[in-house]
C-alpha cells in the first residue's frame, strides 16, 4: 500500500520550510527532472506546496516511485 508513503511525500513538501518545492525536493529531483515535471504537470518552477493540485502532487509522487523502482532492481 503506497498511500502512507504518498502522505509522507506531500507532508515533506509542506513541512520542509523552504520557499518553494524545487528547493524542498532538491535532494530528490535534479533540476532537469524538476523542469521537465513542471512542464509536463503544468506548474511553475518555483511552485509552493499549496499551488499544486492533487493530480500534480500525484504526478510528482509517481515519478519519484517509478525512479526508485528502477534503482532497486
Amino acid at each position: 500500500d503506497l498511500v502512507p508513503y504518498y502522505r509522507e511525500f506531500v507532508q515533506y513538501g509542506f513541512e520542509s520550510w523552504k520557499p518553494n518545492l524545487q528547493l524542498a525536493f532538491k535532494n530528490i529531483f535534479t533540476y532537469k527532472q524538476w523542469k521537465r515535471l513542471a512542464r509536463d504537470l503544468d506548474f511553475p518552477l518555483n511552485a509552493t506546496p499549496t499551488e499544486l493540485s492533487f493530480e500534480q502532487w500525484l504526478g510528482l509522487y509517481h515519478f519519484c516511485v517509478s525512479r526508485a523502482r528502477v534503482g532497486i532492481k
